[in-house]
């Protein structure tokens, strides 16, 4: 099955391919409240942050301008790798179970990877539920944005 588009994000018209990944829904401005704490790499400081319902931590992040998030989310890149330090908020997220083969692949391409991997997330994967207020994040030391070594000619 294919939906018709107006204008593709390879700049053709017509159908999108049943690959593609699905267009994010629009979050109302009234969804619930999510307060989560992004710890920075020091480890040092941190912010606090409200996202909505539906967001997800990368969509919050890059407001912040704490997150990179070169693919727009799309699971592609891995600018929004980020920790889960805490086991218990690992635990309501799911993880492990709730890591995908998918994100998997793009998190072993993180900078700071093998430092924690049973802690690992993409920020673009997490969606926010009000279950999840309070969740802790921690930013890892670098990212490498393997898009910019992408040659576009």
């Amino acid at each position: 099955h294919s939906k018709d588009i107006i204008g593709r994000d390879d700049g053709a018209a017509g159908p999108r391919p049943d690959d593609w990944w699905p267009e994010k829904a629009a979050v109302a401005d009234d969804a619930p409240e999510v307060r989560f704490r992004v710890i920075l790499a020091s480890g040092a400081s941190h912010v606090d942050v409200v996202g909505r319902q539906g967001e997800t931590v990368e969509d919050v992040c890059k407001r912040q301008g704490l997150v990179e998030g070169a693919c727009d989310g799309n699971c592609q890149c891995s600018t929004c790798h980020v920790f889960i330090p805490d086991p218990a908020d690992r635990d309501r997220l799911g993880m492990p179970a709730s890591v995908e083969d998918f994100e998997l692949d793009m998190l072993e391409l993180a900078a700071n990877y093998d430092d924690d991997p049973d802690a690992s997330r993409l920020s673009c994967q997490i969606t926010l539920t009000t279950a999840l207020d309070g969740l802790t994040v921690r930013l890892p030391r670098r990212t490498i944005n393997y898009m910019d070594h992408i040659p576009l000619e």
